[in-house]
C-alpha cells in the first residue's frame, strides 16, 4: 500500500486528428512525468477524456502507463463506471496488470443514496484487493461525497484517499478535519492547490504540473517545508495557467504551443477558441515556457 501524497498529473489522451488514439503521443506525455520529479500520473481521468474512450482504449491506457513506469512512479487508473458491475472489471484488470491504485467517481446520472454508494464501494474493495482513490466531482454530474459520507467510506478496507474536487474550501476543510486522520485528502483543483494543502491536504491531482514540472515540484517542496511566503509568489504565478487550462480542449491547446502530442478532443467538445488560447498562451509566456514570439 503506497502513500498517496505529492503531486499527481492527470494525463491526457492525446488523439489523432481521426480521434483515434496517439499511443505514442500518450508514451511521450507518461515518459514526461516519469522523467520529472512529480510522484505520479492518474490514467484515464476527467482531463483524459475517459467519458469518450471505450473500456478497451481505458485498458490500452492504463497497460501502456504501467509498463512504461515500470514501477518508478505511481500508477493510478481512474475506473468510474455507472454500473457496480463495470467497475469491478476494471478493478480487476488494473490489478492484474500492476497499477498501483484506482480511482472511482460514485455513479452518475442515476443518482444513488448514500447507502447505495457505500455499497457500491465496498462491493469493489470486496471484489479487488486494490488501494482505492474516491474521487468527488459533483459539478460533473455525481453526487456529491460529503464528509458525512467519506467518513462511512473511510471503514471500507483498501480506501486510502479522496480527490475532493469540490470547489467549495469549506468541504475541503471539513474532509480533512473529520477524515485526514484516516485517508490522504488531495486537492481536485489545479487553482486552489496552496489553500487546501495549507490547511492540511496532501497534494494535488491536477494537468498543469505537466507544463511546468520543475516549478511545480518546487512549488510544492516549499508548501512541505512550511515556507509560504515562498510558496506564494510560485502560487500566483501559476494561477494564470491553472485558471487558463479548466478542461481537456484548453489543456490540449496549451500543449500543442509548447509541441508535445495532443490532437484534437473528441466529440461533443470542441477544441478551445481564439480568446481561450490567447490567455493559455500569455500564462506561458509569463511562466518562461513559451517563448514572445510564439
Amino acid at each position: 500500500m503506497f502513500e498517496l501524497k505529492g503531486f499527481f498529473v492527470s494525463l491526457i489522451s492525446p488523439f489523432k486528428d481521426d480521434y483515434s488514439l496517439n499511443i505514442n503521443g500518450f508514451k511521450e506525455h507518461v515518459k514526461r512525468v516519469i522523467d520529472s520529479d512529480l510522484h505520479g500520473m492518474v490514467v484515464a481521468g476527467t482531463n483524459g477524456e475517459f467519458s469518450s474512450l471505450s473500456d478497451e482504449e481505458r485498458k490500452r491506457l492504463y497497460k501502456i502507463a504501467v509498463d512504461e513506469s515500470m514501477g518508478n512512479k505511481i500508477v493510478i487508473c481512474n475506473i468510474g463506471c455507472e454500473s457496480t458491475c463495470e467497475t469491478q472489471k476494471l478493478a480487476t484488470f488494473c490489478k492484474e496488470i500492476g497499477a498501483d491504485g484506482v480511482m472511482v467517481t460514485p455513479p452518475y446520472f442515476i443518482f444513488p443514496n448514500d447507502d447505495g454508494i457505500f455499497q457500491h464501494y465496498k462491493s469493489i474493495s470486496e471484489k479487488v484487493n486494490i488501494p482505492i482513490i474516491l474521487f468527488n466531482i459533483p459539478y460533473f454530474g455525481h453526487p456529491n461525497l460529503h464528509s458525512d459520507l467519506v467518513h462511512r467510506l473511510t471503514e471500507i478496507k483498501n480506501i486510502i484517499g479522496i480527490k475532493e474536487a469540490n470547489f467549495s474550501i469549506y468541504q475541503m476543510m471539513d474532509q480533512i478535519r473529520f477524515n485526514g486522520n484516516k485517508i490522504s485528502i488531495l486537492s481536485g483543483l489545479g487553482a486552489n492547490v496552496l489553500p487546501a494543502m495549507s490547511v492540511g491536504a496532501k497534494g494535488v491531482i491536477t494537468t498543469w504540473p505537466e507544463f511546468i514540472p520543475e516549478i511545480a515540484f518546487r512549488f510544492y517542496d516549499l508548501i512541505e517545508k512550511g515556507d509560504l511566503k515562498g510558496a506564494r509568489e510560485i502560487h500566483h504565478k501559476i494561477l494564470p495557467l491553472a485558471r487558463s487550462i479548466g478542461d481537456a480542449p484548453k489543456i490540449k491547446a496549451g500543449f500543442k504551443m509548447i509541441g508535445l502530442p495532443a490532437g484534437p478532443p473528441r466529440p461533443p467538445l470542441l477544441p478551445s477558441t481564439d480568446k481561450e488560447r490567447e490567455l493559455i498562451r500569455k500564462a506561458l509566456i509569463n511562466l518562461g515556457v513559451l517563448k514572445e514570439q510564439n
